[in-house]
């Protein structure tokens, strides 16, 4: 008999599935399990054959990432979700736009809605330095949230956000995935402290997994990361990972233009004119040099 469920959650061999209101423990079949590591996701639709896992069903979206340990395939971090939460701290660890730079890429490209989640607001210092860095995103109508899992200040706004849909929580480890959904959900969620010596974050959420908060409203929340690369993309697809610059590019004298060196470049010449934010132009080409 086979049945349709939803991948909750992955471990070494087997999958938790929600079938209907059954919780599944459903195995890989032996192809499945060669495929595991790069083709099936928390948020993937699959086909159970009885207890046996034997198809992955149609992605409408998906998040992934270079696999470290082999450049040339790609890891699926999460699939069907129809918002992805980049997730920064104002502080412990502070605040880096080239994280968030990189992640945009990999939301527009896999299809989901960003959106912006900054946290720790409480140990806030300077809000007028970083709301002129966060300008940037609003500009490109992206939604930006300031909250606080301690004062509790901004939760509502993000449970506004992601209200009725499948969202995912990314970001770097220590910046506070695991509190922010433990304040959302009520539930406790292991949490980790952010190492004195160097700022970062302790892994505490060693897996992607799924959890509900009720009226139709489903989380992943994921490992933290250290570094996101965009993968094997070209130059065109790096840009609309940008969207003002995918736009500006449009009137670019030639059709092969990477907007770097070229003459006669309407990105360059945006840059120039304030249209187009140096920081965001200069992040762009810090990916461009790894695509090259």
């Amino acid at each position: 008999m086979t049945r349709r469920g939803l991948v909750l959650a992955i471990a070494k061999g087997r999958a938790e599935v929600l079938v209907g209101e059954e919780l599944v423990d459903a195995r890989f079949t032996g192809n499945m399990a060669h495929r595991r590591k790069h083709d099936i996701a928390v948020g993937d639709e699959v086909v159970l054959d009885g207890d046996w896992l034997a198809e992955v069903l149609p992605r409408r979206t998906r998040l992934s990432r270079p696999d470290p340990g082999d450049r040339t395939q790609e890891r699926l971090i999460v699939a069907n979700i129809d918002v992805i939460g980049i997730v920064a701290a104002c502080r412990k660890p502070a605040f880096r736009r080239g994280l968030v730079d990189r992640l945009l890429v990999g939301v527009y490209r896999g299809g989901a809605r960003p959106l912006i989640v900054i946290t720790k607001q409480d140990l806030l210092r300077d809000r007028a330095k970083l709301e002129a860095e966060l300008e940037a995103y609003r500009e490109l109508e992206i939604e930006v949230i300031l909250c606080s899992a301690i004062s509790g200040e901004g939760l509502d706004r993000v449970r506004s956000a992601i209200h009725g849909q499948l969202s995912a929580f990314v970001g770097h480890s220590g910046v506070g995935k695991s509190s922010l959904l433990t304040a959302l959900s009520g539930v406790a969620i292991a949490t980790g402290e952010v190492r004195a010596y160097d700022g970062k974050g302790r892994h505490t959420t060693t897996r992607s997994q799924l959890h509900h908060l009720g009226d139709g409203t489903r989380i992943i929340d994921t490992p933290g990361v250290r570094s996101f690369g965009v993968g094997r993309i070209d130059y065109r697809q790096l840009a609309e990972g940008f969207p003002e610059i995918a736009e500006a590019a449009e009137l670019c004298r030639w059709n092969d233009c990477k907007h770097a060196k070229e003459s006669e470049c309407a990105v360059k010449e945006a840059v120039g004119a304030g249209a187009i934010r140096a920081v965001r132009y200069k992040s762009y080409l810090r990916l461009l040099d790894e695509l090259v």
